[in-house]
């Protein structure tokens, strides 16, 4: 049943699939009222926000019945306009999530005793790649998969992310995604100066089983088949800064990352409640998801990882862009978990989330990105994060969270597994 007056779209877990993406209708009135309510005080009416800053919406209420199994009821905005959208650091949830599918498949297939805290050492084989065989912000000075991680997960780190790339392949990221339905996301680029042919080619990694001294060796790779990587007519802004230079017309994003909100948000669903999800669920052990639970919502300086112990540079809400601007009795609850990844880069911010009140039984997700740029000079450092972006997520959240506070549910949910794996010593 699909009603404009709330986009009411039930997908019980018997038709739940990639195909809601395709078959959303127009914007959803709740929203609607969420977004006229916080224009004001510097952030531009409804309608700036879509024409201008291009923002988009998707909010994610959940229900379970009183055997707890869950049903989702979708209401967007935005999502029609066909505007590029830099992703920046979203691309960094798919690469975690099939990090964690390379090692388990290693681990059944190969090489038993690896796991993501192995011991690892990164060997450079062709230009533009950089070797790393000690790591000094782990506790043993070894780089590990798990590390990597744990630096994405908390301060969204650019050189882990690449790590993964390095790990995965070029080619595997694409026909792995491919494979799971995620035909509009492209992910070609590492966050480094590497060219596009350059980018085709993973360095050769070592693990090392410390307990015995074994070797698994991944020999360094090229992805001959750049198909689906690239595509053309991806552009942005009004003009652009290249090697202090403006050129006044749109940047071509043709050879960038593409991920759309709708896809990193289902591969957010399909890790926080995978039996809402008819679509193959992504291959995690227990102690992968207590390992994720536990990263993708502490804060840098519990996160145990010593460079992040500055308050001042890694604040507490560094990567919660939704909390930023939101009520103080929200922003510093307790009970209350977001379990997130963010994007922001060239003025366009974004933040996918699953926000969960432990104590008041709420659940939803929440995600959205925008535009904060007004001159439209996409790398020239000019963004009105601070002024448009932040304040905006954070109005948006403190609305939509009295939402689902006040909204009646058929049963209470307890979060039996967040709680357990959040009640753990960090992994």
């Amino acid at each position: 049943m699909l009603q404009r007056a709330g986009l009411l779209i039930t997908l019980l877990l018997a038709v739940v699939s990639l195909a809601w993406m395709n078959s959303l209708p127009g914007d959803s009135e709740l929203l609607d009222g969420v977004i006229e309510n916080s224009a004001g005080n510097g952030i531009p009416r409804k309608d700036k926000l879509q024409s201008d800053c291009h923002l988009r919406v998707i909010y994610v209420q959940v229900d379970r019945n009183k055997g707890r199994s869950p049903s989702l009821t979708y209401h967007t905005f935005g999502l029609a306009q066909k505007e590029y959208f830099y992703p920046a650091s979203l691309v960094k949830l798919p690469l975690t999530f099939l990090s964690f599918e390379k090692v388990n498949e290693l681990c059944k297939n190969a090489v038993p005793w690896l796991d993501i805290h192995t011991p690892m050492e990164i060997i450079a084989a062709e230009p533009c790649q950089t070797s790393m065989k000690t790591d000094p912000s782990t506790k043993d000075g070894s780089p590990s998969l798990s590390h990597f991680m744990r630096k994405i997960l908390v301060a969204s780190d650019n050189p882990s992310y690449n790590r993964l790339y390095d790990f995965l392949g070029q080619g595997l990221i694409r026909d792995k995604l491919m494979e799971k339905g995620y035909k509009r996301t492209r992910i070609p680029i590492r966050f480094s100066d590497c060219d596009k042919e350059q980018n085709r080619y993973a360095p050769y990694i070592r693990f090392t089983d410390p307990k015995t001294g074994k070797i698994h060796h991944l020999p360094a790779r090229m992805n001959r088949d750049t198909s689906h990587l690239y595509a053309k007519g991806r552009k942005a802004g009004k003009a652009y800064v290249e090697n202090n230079r403006t050129f006044w017309k749109p940047k071509d994003f043709s050879n960038s990352n593409e991920l759309p909100l709708e896809e990193v948000l289902d591969m957010l669903i399909r890790f926080a409640i995978p039996d809402a999800i008819s679509t193959q669920e992504w291959n995690l052990t227990a102690n992968d998801r207590a390992f994720l639970w536990q990263y993708l919502s502490t804060t840098p300086k519990n996160s145990g990882i010593s460079e992040y112990a500055d308050t001042v540079k890694f604040p507490r809400h560094l990567k919660k862009y939704f909390l930023h601007d939101a009520h103080p009795k929200l922003k510093w609850s307790e009970s209350l978990k977001i379990f997130n990844i963010v994007g922001l880069s060239y003025g366009f911010a974004s933040d996918v989330s699953y926000v969960v009140d432990l104590e008041n039984g709420v659940e939803f997700f929440l995600a959205a990105t925008v535009i904060a740029n007004e001159n439209g000079i996409i790398g020239d450092g000019r963004y009105e994060y601070e002024k448009l972006a932040f304040p905006l997520f954070g109005r948006m959240f403190n609305r939509i969270y009295e939402i689902e506070k006040n909204r009646k549910r058929e049963s209470k949910y307890q979060f039996e597994e967040i709680r357990t794996a959040l009640a753990k010593p960090l992994m």
